[in-house]
């Protein structure tokens, strides 16, 4: 398609765009009362939702690079939240919003480098750059409420890996988490470990591996939930339970 909008497309990222337009279909649409993109991609069609207060090329180059990996084949997202919701087990910790933000910070991970290579501005990859994706006051609450008795909190669950993700996929560098991650690993040494090793097997993946041997999205989504699922049953041994 031809873009009339001034501001989305130029030198940086025009090479990316016709190479994605070779094998989808890309719309822009224009949106109201907000400052944040959107994209929503179906089969080999995708529209990339503008606020028309905020035309910047940075931010749609953002969504082009969550396509390109669509066109990679990697749904490492869509993959989590399928065999999630199957789960009887899983479904105790894993909500629907909280797949959604497990597979969008697990796409910011992989597309930040790009984004950064091609010369766009790191303080621009999310609109909340500056705001620090977990706090100690933060990180105090899941201690608090983590377990009563022999109920483990689900929600807190939810909250913790909620936490751990967006901290993992945090572009803006001037943020110090290294406390905040030592407390998290502290409060479950078990799940941060499972989660750890998901994030740097996601680090070390190829988005077009030339191995057949190496760790593609789908083993690597396999793998995880077969450990949280382990991790959730041992959460309700011995009487204890998840609420």
């Amino acid at each position: 398609m031809k873009y009339q909008i001034k501001g989305l497309v130029d030198n940086r990222n025009s090479t990316l765009l016709k190479e994605l337009e070779k094998n989808y279909s890309i719309k822009v649409e224009l949106v109201d009362n907000t400052l944040e993109y959107g994209c929503y991609s179906i089969n080999y069609s995708s529209t990339i939702y503008v606020p028309k207060s905020n035309i910047c090329s940075d931010s749609f180059t953002h969504e082009l690079l969550h396509i390109y990996l669509r066109s990679k084949g990697i749904f490492i997202g869509a993959r989590l939240k399928r065999k999630t919701q199957n789960s009887e087990i899983l479904s105790q910790i894993y909500t629907e919003p909280l797949l959604d933000h497990i597979g969008n910070c697990l796409d910011h991970i992989k597309i930040l480098p790009i984004y950064l290579n091609l010369g766009f501005e790191r303080s621009k990859f999310l609109i909340d750059f500056e705001k620090k994706k977990c706090t100690k006051q933060e990180v105090e609450q899941i201690k608090r409420y983590w377990k009563q008795g022999t109920k483990y909190n689900s929600q807190v669950i939810e909250f913790y890996l909620e936490k751990y993700f967006a901290i993992k996929a945090c572009p803006n560098t001037d943020f110090y988490y290294g406390n905040i991650i030592q407390e998290l690993s502290q409060i479950d040494e078990k799940l941060f470990s499972i989660n750890e090793k998901l994030i740097n097997r996601w680090l070390e993946m190829k988005i077009e591996p030339q191995d057949i041997l190496e760790d593609d999205y789908v083993i690597i989504a396999e793998d995880y939930l077969y450990e949280m699922s382990n991790w959730v049953k041992s959460k309700t041994e011995n009487d204890n339970e998840i609420i």
